[in-house]
């Protein structure tokens, strides 16, 4: 999965997309750990700005698809556009915009990583035979939006402390 592009039009908003690509990760490495291998976020966000294309981007991390997408926030609105491209060819599997208002972001994050488990050929079998099931995507963790949303600018400040970061 590559970092999202933030769409917002306002820097002070790069915090936005980073958490809904950490989240998406998480909840895409907790859906079929056993059947799919999620690279870590920090190693995704070494490809922020890059101008790398899709083919170099999957050798060198070794992946058969690669997730990519855009978010935008607007008040107490999302927008996010998810495409899983597969890396063999460079053709898109699954695109799908995404709105939802604030409150609905953690079903959001779990409703994304369902749909594009369903276009990786491997979990999408496990998912028809009941050995996976997006139900199985950790639950949300508050019902404070205010709450959340310090949290994901805090941990946005500390990432950028990191030794990757200077």
């Amino acid at each position: 999965m590559l970092p999202f592009l933030n769409l917002s039009g306002d820097p002070s908003k790069e915090y936005f997309s980073d958490a809904m690509t950490d989240e998406i990760i998480t909840a895409l490495a907790n859906l079929a750990p056993e059947q799919l291998a999620v690279i870590a976020r920090t190693t995704a966000m070494h490809y922020k700005r890059s101008h790398k294309d899709i083919a170099r981007i999957a050798r060198e991390l070794n992946v058969d698809y690669v997730l990519e997408g855009s978010v935008r926030r607007n008040h107490d609105q999302v927008s996010i556009n998810a495409q899983l491209i597969q890396a063999s060819d460079q053709t898109h599997v699954f695109a799908r915009g995404y709105n939802a208002e604030m409150r609905d972001i953690f079903d959001l994050h779990k409703l994304i990583a369902g749909d594009l488990a369903q276009h990786i050929p491997m979990i999408a079998d496990a998912m028809r035979t009941g050995a996976v099931r997006p139900d199985q995507i950790r639950r949300k963790p508050t019902a404070d939006l205010a709450a959340y949303n310090q949290y994901i600018k805090g941990r946005y400040e500390m990432w950028k402390l990191t030794p990757e970061a200077t």
